[in-house]
């Protein structure tokens, strides 16, 4: 009969460690570092390797080892796909559709994450001054959309990488079913979905959003975070024309009208059928 492996001697000791974590997963490096500070507590021989140890840990324990696009994750106990997602940067966060299904905006679980991690800070010398014609320009096209797209099982996950702004409007968000996140604040996430409806679903969606959000959230709290974002285009022209078309108060949206209505603008990206409203100076899809 042949002698038990010092792994299977061990086996019993390493469950427990498992079982005692507090992690529900771990990446190579967290494994890694396990298994320096305890294989000798453990009996492992010295011969065996790192690999060879997540092999027996995958063969003889709950350990899974799972793929996000290149990135591997060991799941011990049940986790959720934002909560893996979540993982795979420092300091990133939820946005767009994601932030609105986490902020209970929509009544069903999309198939798409989407998952930024910033920039780093760039710093510009002079004013920035944008002509209208830069404006008709970038908004005949199409969108520009992330192609960094990994998947896990049936969910597509958009990793993005958007401008710096230092995570303002930020929070860490506790979901009934998909745990302990950091996320977009309600009025960060408005904004941010006007900027890229795209990473909404569409215009419709924002407006939408905008609609269920009415009674709580307010112009003002919208139009500080915005100051803070200080974006290059006159995006609270569209805020304001999404507030008064959801139905939102006088007080709500003329705050965005009092900052200057200077410009043509758009509601999207490469619109081939669009009205104009004339309060807003806004072209916005002749079907919204």
């Amino acid at each position: 009969m042949p002698r038990p492996s010092k792994f299977s001697l061990a086996k019993k000791d390493i469950i427990s460690f498992f079982e005692k974590s507090i992690y529900k997963f771990y990446d190579q490096e967290m494994l890694f570092q396990i298994f320096e500070d305890n294989r000798e507590l453990w009996g492992l021989p010295k011969r065996m390797s790192y690999e060879k140890f997540i092999n027996e840990l995958v063969a003889n324990t709950q350990l899974k080892e799972e793929y996000i696009g290149s990135a591997v994750r060991y799941i011990y106990r049940p986790t959720t796909v934002y909560e893996l997602t979540g993982s795979l940067k420092k300091n990133g966060y939820f946005s767009h559709l994601s932030a609105l299904y986490l902020h209970g905006i929509l009544s069903e679980k999309p198939s798409a994450l989407y998952f930024n991690r910033e920039q780093g800070a760039k710093y510009y010398q002079g004013e920035c001054v944008i002509a209208q014609s830069d404006i008709d320009n970038a908004f005949s096209k199409p969108q520009r959309v992330s192609n960094n797209i990994a998947f896990y099982n049936d969910y597509q996950i958009i990793l993005l990488n958007g401008k710096y702004t230092n995570n303002e409007g930020i929070i860490n968000l506790l979901h009934s079913a998909e745990g302990d996140l950091n996320t977009t604040s309600i009025e960060r996430t408005l904004i941010d979905i006007t900027v890229r409806p795209v990473y909404a679903g569409g215009v419709q969606n924002v407006l939408n959003a905008y609609e269920k959000l009415k009674g709580k959230v307010s112009g003002i709290a919208i139009n500080t975070m915005l100051d803070k974002l200080d974006f290059i285009y006159p995006y609270h022209q569209a805020i304001g024309f999404y507030m008064e078309t959801a139905g939102y108060g006088e007080n709500d949206y003329n705050i965005f009208k009092d900052s200057g209505i200077d410009y043509d603008f758009y509601l999207a990206h490469g619109m081939e059928e669009s009205s104009y409203s004339e309060k807003w100076r806004i072209y916005y899809p002749k079907n919204l």
